[in-house]
């Protein structure tokens, strides 16, 4: 690298710390204090708590299912319990068949299992947090089309 060019990108550099400085002398590199600070806690404290998983750690939601882990599971142990392949279970959520896993971690499951009661709750809302108060968009159930005739 030449002098010339070391030096404009020294300037470059320099220059970037600047402009990532927050309004209040601090240094803000993702630019979250020029525009209102983002603060999430009060979405975070309107989520509602996870539902309770059946007797074999099941959640049924309206577009699929999960299964919460229990002590000394892995994913070939909950593949086993719902009768899935363990190879299956384990790509599905990139992890080795093997893994130890935490009680309470969440496995998406590939494919519905029988069983498994409903989570209880109405639709979901999201939010858009550009937007002020209003639903962007109300999640529902997919529907598949209807096939022609």
């Amino acid at each position: 690298m030449t002098g010339r060019n070391f030096r404009a990108g020294c300037g470059v550099v320099a220059l970037a710390a600047l402009v990532s400085c927050g309004p209040d002398g601090g240094f803000d590199p993702d630019l979250r204090g020029w525009m209102g600070g983002m603060d999430t806690a009060s979405a975070a404290a309107a989520a509602a708590p996870r539902p309770q998983p059946d007797q074999r750690g099941v959640i049924t939601f309206s577009n699929g299912q999960v299964a919460v882990a229990q002590a000394n599971d892995t994913p070939s142990s909950i593949a086993a319990r719902l009768g899935l392949p363990a190879a299956e279970l384990a790509a599905h959520n990139a992890l080795p068949v093997d893994a130890p896993l935490q009680v309470g971690a969440v496995l998406v499951l590939p494919r519905a299992v029988a069983g498994g009661a409903p989570a209880a709750g109405g639709p979901t809302v999201i939010r858009d947090p550009f937007a002020g108060s209003q639903p962007a968009a109300t999640a529902r159930a997919a529907t598949p089309p209807t096939p022609p005739t």
